[in-house]
């Protein structure tokens, strides 16, 4: 995704990045257009095309980085201070208890007590003086692997980073879910609310028809004399004129009465 945003400038054909880089992602987002109003990051983007192929994508990469998430919080330089001080006060055992030596007796135990003390604990800070030398190691080395310089005062730095963008990677792909079901949901609504224009424009009713009879000619014609419309009345009265002679007309066409009369 850099070089195509760096195309054409120095920091294009990068062969990697840094870890930091990791935390920007979310930083870098789109520029809103017509043709695509909603504003998206490169990292709800990269979300996205990972889910595409797997669609749990962000919990399988929660339950890989367990580990790191529970490490992210601990301090190597702390660890370590930590160690020194407990083989600092085992030194002082050494040099203590061998004191009591000569005034052991079977009511007087602090020197068997503390000497078996010593033995087991002088065994579990030596383990755990490697562990802590093996963790270090392994904070450098992956260090290296990722192709970053090791940080001597602070080795988990990208414990820290790796777990940041783990989190924020997880987060998009919730937003992403919540952005597509939400779409959905409006895509359905409108679906609805177009089947149910369609129902409506079906079951409209036609505008009656109006049919004028004698007898609204009639009650138009006194409406007219009441209101002075004198030209509106004799409108009105040859209607009714040429309506009663189209009646008369109809009726003797149904009786034959022409025929009947001659």
């Amino acid at each position: 995704c850099g070089n195509v945003l760096n195309s054409g400038t120095a920091r294009a054909d990068a062969h990697g990045v840094e870890s930091e880089v990791l935390l920007k992602l979310g930083e870098t987002k789109s520029t809103v257009s017509e043709e695509y109003p909603q504003q998206t990051s490169l990292l709800h983007y990269m979300a996205k095309a990972a889910a595409a192929t797997q669609p749990d994508v962000h919990k399988q990469l929660k339950h890989e980085l367990r580990a790191v998430e529970e490490a992210h919080g601990l301090s190597s330089e702390g660890i370590t201070s930590e160690l020194e001080s407990i083989i600092r006060e085992l030194n002082n055992i050494e040099h203590e208890y061998p004191q009591h030596e000569a005034s052991a007796s079977e009511t007087d135990r602090f020197f068997v007590i503390m000497r078996d003390f010593y033995a087991d604990s002088s065994i579990q800070a030596e383990k755990l003086k490697r562990a802590v030398e093996e963790m270090l190691i392994s904070l450098k080395g992956l260090a290296r692997y990722l192709g970053e310089l090791p940080q001597a005062s602070e080795p988990e730095y990208l414990l820290a980073r790796i777990n940041a963008f783990a989190v924020s990677f997880c987060k998009a792909c919730r937003d992403n879910e919540r952005a597509e079901h939400l779409r959905k949901k409006q895509e359905q609504a409108a679906k609805a609310q177009a089947a149910r224009a369609g129902k409506s424009a079906v079951r409209a009713v036609p505008p009656k028809k109006t049919v004028t009879t004698s007898k609204h000619v009639m009650s138009n014609i006194q409406g007219s004399l009441r209101r002075g419309e004198f030209d509106m009345m004799l409108k009105l009265q040859r209607q009714l004129t040429a309506e009663v002679a189209s009646k008369i007309s109809q009726r003797r066409a149904d009786t034959n009465y022409d025929s009947l009369k001659s």
